[in-house]
């Protein structure tokens, strides 16, 4: 075979050379005789009178359908338009631009709305398959409640084709670039984690949380609003041309650039943008939308050229801010003042809180019966007070604390130590003297005990262990100070009260017996507390043989027994115990007085819980008569028609208040003893911080405030509405008691007067330049669609054919 080729192979080379010649010679031929040529007819003509090809607009009508928004709503890969900025989305809707375009084409429109509307009333957002809870309505109301009011609103609709409708569409459409798909499932992916019993919907993230699943400007309004825009947009940039907007080709591209670059730089990490830089990925885009390179730079030229008109109407409104200023001269008045009050503990909210603050001062001070509202000022010693309250009286350490209490030091005995301490002669005679069930068993060596014990219920075999595991640790003494030496040692300042409930030592009975030996030990420096012993009474320090501290002594109050101001009784609780012992005592001679209000209907007195409140009101009810009669005397208007313990509360202060404003206002500069201000507050780790002592604890706090009139309506020359009363007081005045904006009492020294905000006027005149700036474009928008209307330069009405291929060599 090879050698009949070798010897003819010229002769078969000549013949497969004319055969291939002659094909081709006629397939060309006839190609070119039967070529044809692609109609691309012009479809409308602008308002300058210039044709526009079927090509041109539906290239612009591509370019302007989708965004970069929509691109990153749709997630990383090729797609929507990234090289739009969002032209329709906020030139045209946000700006409010669409009804006044749209409202004249509603016809051209109707179909696609219709078809769309009836989508919308089918649609069924995403709703969790296994908790239904967790759904997307429930997520857009408490995260997007614009979006969820607008997309309600669109689907109770009946009409597709009215401004109402069409509006309910808009704020759908940008309501949800505000809440998009993706971060509908971030959201409800949270809330599945929130719920242990809840699974995780495997398919969340693949589904398609999208609004009704549209993805751009053409799925929500249509191809013919979409085309609309595009024709609108070209004959603006006409308009813009011929009033002398110039836009350069460069500026365009540059433009397009910036955009691709921008894109690139969010989408480089994806797999699907394999590109060296932004150049190649726009270039990418174009080829993708069969888009040359100079075509997309005409259609962005347009584009621009119709931004800059629509711009400049808008920018070209002036607001004269002289009317927002002589507003704001009247509503925006401020006045800046030294505001004076007690601390917060004396700023009373109900009954309750008032009358541990009366049981409080009776317990340590010497209170005058003429003036029962004073604030006092004489105080009993802390003898007096140890003999009738000891819970009042306490002594200050700053303290290094390490602790263990003994179910930790028992989890080191194991279940075998355990047994076999059980079954020990010596020890099984203690089980017996402790246990008498086991007394029937008291004979038998070792293995018969294990059999006993074996063989007793769980419960009784449970107390047995634990008491064996208790008496274990107990012969192991080295285990305790082995595991405090060991436990983390906590720097505090304690305050140990010689009575009440609270103590911060658990197990401890004996109070004066620790206070004792808190005094007697040696000062530590707080830099060597992780070298130092501990004093041999303070080294395992126990009372009640289950809880063991190791405490070393940082610093001693030098004042010894100390009473307590009222801020240290409400956090110890010794007020509250001072007064539930108070209506204890009383609750008997009380309910003598009215008995069917305080029996049970089978005659047995009600407890003192049930009753606490009402027994609170009834003793102390002289002192709401005080407080009320008080109010009245000195000008209150706002009082109830008779007294009661809340009413009384807010205003137990009022009479010390206004004793303290007139020694505050009489001698401003020598007031710093009166004020909290004068009382150092620094602290050193490991010392006792200075303590305010109880003759100091009505030291004013003295705070810088602005009163604002925008705050307080009606007249304000009363007093009674609050600091809204300064407003009308002069520079240096002095204002009288006020109620502050908290409810509780307080006076003021007026410094200056002024503007509230000096930002509000700026804010103010962009919201109304902004206002105008849309009406005026909106105005513009009018005029220059009714030129389009006289020019006939809109056209709806053409087919929406594939538009054929780019012509020139940058569609490649």
């Amino acid at each position: 075979m090879l050698q009949f080729f070798r010897r003819y192979q010229k002769i078969l080379f000549f013949f497969t050379t004319g055969v291939i010649a002659i094909s081709f010679s006629f397939f060309g031929s006839y190609s070119a005789m039967n070529e044809t040529t692609i109609e691309d007819p012009v479809v409308f003509y602008t308002v300058d009178g210039s044709g526009v090809k079927r090509s041109e607009m539906e290239q612009m009508i591509l370019f302007l359908a989708t965004d970069v928004y929509d691109k990153q709503s749709v997630g990383w890969g090729w797609g929507p338009n990234f090289l739009n900025d969002g032209v329709v989305r906020y030139d045209i809707v946000a700006s409010g631009l669409a009804p006044v375009i749209a409202e004249k084409y509603f016809p051209a429109m109707k179909e696609e709305l219709n078809s769309r509307l009836q989508k919308e009333k089918r649609f069924r957002p995403y709703i969790h398959p296994q908790a239904r809870f967790i759904n997307a309505e429930m997520t857009w109301s408490h995260f997007a409640p614009e979006l969820k009011a607008s997309y309600d609103a669109l689907r109770a609709s009946a009409n597709a084709v009215n401004k109402e409708t069409f509006q309910h569409r808009i704020d759908c459409y940008l309501a949800e670039s505000q809440f998009p798909g993706y971060a509908l499932a971030q959201v409800m992916r949270y809330q599945e984690g929130q719920y242990d019993w809840v699974q995780a919907d495997p398919t969340l993230t693949q589904q398609d949380l999208a609004l009704f699943h549209y993805h751009s400007a053409e799925d929500w309004f249509g191809r013919a609003f979409v085309r609309l825009c595009s024709q609108f947009v070209i004959n603006a940039a006409k308009v813009a041309e011929e009033r002398g907007y110039v836009v350069t080709k460069e500026e365009a591209l540059a433009d397009l650039m910036r955009h691709a670059n921008d894109s690139y730089q969010y989408e480089q990490s994806s797999p699907e943008v394999a590109y060296s830089g932004s150049n190649d990925y726009m270039a990418e885009q174009l080829r993708r939308m069969n888009i040359g390179r100079t075509r997309a730079v005409k259609l962005w030229r347009q584009v621009l050229l119709f931004r800059r008109l629509m711009n400049d109407a808008r920018d070209s409104v002036f607001v004269d801010p002289l009317v927002y200023e002589q507003m704001l001269a009247f509503s925006g008045a401020a006045v800046t003042v030294d505001e004076y009050c007690l601390p917060e503990e004396f700023r009373f909210d109900n009954a309750r809180s008032m009358h541990r603050f009366e049981v409080y001062l009776d317990a340590i001070a010497e209170r005058d019966p003429k003036d029962p509202l004073a604030l006092p000022h004489r105080f009993k010693s802390s003898s007096e007070v140890m003999r009738s309250n000891p819970a009042l009286v306490q002594r200050r350490y700053a303290l290094a604390v390490s602790s263990v209490d003994k179910e930790h030091l028992e989890a080191r005995v194991g279940v075998r130590d355990t047994w076999n301490w059980e079954v020990m002669d010596l020890n099984w005679a203690k089980l017996i003297a402790e246990f008498p069930e086991l007394r029937a068993a008291s004979t038998g060596d070792e293995s018969q005990r294990y059999n006993i014990l074996a063989n007793l219920d769980p419960n009784t075999r449970n107390r047995i262990d634990a008491f064996a595991r208790a008496a274990i640790v107990k012969e192991h003494p080295e285990w305790i100070s082995e595991t405090l030496g060991a436990a983390k040692i906590q720097v505090g300042e304690y305050s140990l009260a010689y009575g009440g409930k609270n103590f911060p030592f658990e197990g401890v009975t004996d109070r004066h017996e620790l206070i004792a030996f808190l005094d007697g030990a040696n000062i530590v420096d707080p830099a060597h507390i992780e070298h130092v012993d501990a004093d041999a009474s303070l080294a395992a320090y126990t009372g009640d043989e289950t809880h063991y501290y190791r405490i070393l002594v940082l610093d001693r109050s030098s004042a010894g027994d100390e009473i307590m101001n009222f801020s240290e009784a409400l956090v110890n609780g010794a007020a509250d115990e001072l007064l539930d012992n108070l209506l204890k005592k009383a609750y008997g001679a009380i309910r003598e007085k009215d008995p069917e209000s305080y029996r049970q209907a089978d005659g047995r007195w009600k407890t003192l819980n049930d009753v606490k409140a009402k027994v609170a009101n009834e003793y102390f009810a002289p002192l709401h008569q005080q407080v009320y009669s008080d109010y009245l005397v000195h000008g209150g208007k706002k009082a109830p028609t008779e007294p009661t313990g809340d009413f009384s509360a807010v205003h137990r202060v009022d009479a010390g208040m206004r004793l303290l404003r007139d020694q505050v206002a009489a001698s401003p500069e020598a007031a710093i003893d009166l004020l909290r201000e004068g009382i150092p507050t620094d602290v050193t780790y490991g010392k006792l911080s200075l303590r305010i002592d109880p003759t100091d604890q009505w030291r004013l706090v003295k705070e810088e405030r602005v009163v604002e009139r925008n705050q307080y309506d009606g007249d304000l020359s009363n007093s009674s509405v609050g600091l809204g009363y300064l407003l009308t007081l002069k520079e240096g005045e002095w204002s009288p008691v006020l109620r502050s904006d908290d409810g509780h009492a307080s006076f003021a020294l007026v410094r200056t007067f002024g503007i509230s905000n000096s930002d509000v006027l700026k804010k103010k005149v962009e919201e109304a330049g902004m206002l105008l700036g849309a009406e005026a474009q909106q105005i513009l928008c009018r005029e220059l669609l009714e030129g389009f209307r006289v020019a006939d330069a809109i056209d709806l009405t053409v087919e929406d054919d594939e538009a054929p291929a780019e012509a020139d060599e940058d569609a490649v």
